[in-house]
């Protein structure tokens, strides 16, 4: 085994030469002048958000819904404080045509449900005349889910934006130091 060691440090004694040997001062000059130079920035975290998908009268619709399916409560934040409204104009707009065909058409119903029944807009109305618009979601339960292109829109909507919330930073950070359901703030365990 001694031999063996030996054997192998004269092997890797010439290569450790070479690698710990200083470059020659003419090739030391031409590195330093030649050097790209490059500035380094700090990254930036936290940008302006802005719309890029649903149009201003669909965004408002959007975020009053939000709001309504699901409010802040017991000190937790709601969807609208989660940002989910943003979230979900990032992912709708990189969602499949049918998906965005369903959202879209889903938002301008809302609006003209709530414009025939109230005469205003879903974002202007109170919480009673809101939840007569959303009397879609109160249908019994199936496997496939409801039929009715707007009662589809609202099942997905509610269910997406429940998921988007508890899944959000800001709803984990809200719970970060509270008992509640087991394995709770489990997702956004922060790594520093």
């Amino acid at each position: 085994m001694k031999r063996r060691n030996l054997l192998r440090g004269a092997v890797l004694a010439p290569a450790a030469v070479a690698v710990a040997a200083p470059a020659p001062a003419q090739y030391a000059a031409q590195v330093s002048d030649t050097a790209a130079k490059v500035a380094v920035n700090m990254p930036s975290y936290v940008g302006a958000q802005r719309a890029s998908f649903f149009d201003e009268l669909e965004t408002k619709a959007l975020r009053a819904l939000a709001a309504v399916m699901v409010p802040t409560y017991n000190g937790m934040p709601g969807a609208v404080e989660c940002g989910v409204v943003e979230f979900f104009d990032f992912l709708v707009s990189q969602a499949p045509e049918a998906k965005q065909q369903l959202w879209r058409t889903g938002l301008h119903e809302l609006d003209a449900r709530s414009l025939q029944a109230h005469g205003a807009r879903f974002e202007k109305l109170s919480e009673a005349q809101a939840n007569a618009v959303l009397e879609p979601l109160k249908v019994k339960w199936t496997f496939y889910g409801p039929q009715e292109p707007f009662a589809k829109f609202l099942w997905e909507a509610r269910g997406e934006m429940v998921q988007a919330t508890l899944n959000s930073r800001e709803y984990a950070e809200a719970n970060t130091g509270r008992r509640s359901a087991a394995a709770s703030n489990y997702y956004w365990r922060s790594l520093d």
